[in-house]
């Protein structure tokens, strides 16, 4: 089985002041991501061993890139492969809870990933401690990058995970 899996992703926090703020944008807007993926898979040689390449952004820059075979498990996410070559996405819940604190979300199947076609995961979560109450948003873009890539991108599917935080 020869593809790669595209990850990319970004994320912001808030203090409690700056989330109650009114007319506060509480969400991230999505991106065309298309051309980081087209770049990032250009720069890939994949071979026989699935592969995953990661990539971190704030704003338009990229922070930060690495490439790995690919692992049954990246970061709350849980990536099963099946034996028709479908590639499945599944929220972890003790990860999820870890890393984004409450409100908890149970271990759920998010998407089926089909070649070329980006799927865009949104998370937001509340984080407490005794100097206040951190907020969090983050988004993944996960692409199957199988064969040549097409020539128009398709919209990517939007899963949203969000929370009311209120």
């Amino acid at each position: 089985m020869s593809f790669a899996l595209i990850v990319a992703s970004r994320g912001v926090t808030f203090t409690k002041d700056e989330w109650r703020r009114p007319g506060m944008r509480r969400t991230l807007a999505a991106i065309d991501t298309g051309p980081l993926v087209e770049g990032a898979f250009r720069d890939l040689e994949v071979g026989p061993t699935p592969l995953v390449c990661t990539v971190e952004w704030e704003g338009t820059a990229i922070r930060r890139q690495s490439v790995g075979p690919l692992k049954r498990h990246h970061g709350v996410f849980e990536i099963a492969v099946r034996e028709d070559g479908s590639v499945r996405l599944v929220l972890r819940e003790e990860a999820c809870s870890s890393l984004y604190g409450t409100p908890r979300r149970h271990t759920q199947r998010v998407a089926t990933l089909a070649p070329w076609r980006t799927v865009r995961v949104l998370i937001n979560g509340r984080y407490s401690s005794y100097s206040g109450q951190t907020y969090l948003v983050h988004e993944y873009y996960w692409t199957l990058c199988e064969g040549a890539p097409p020539e128009r991108w398709p919209e990517a599917v939007t899963v949203d995970l969000q929370a009311d935080l209120s």
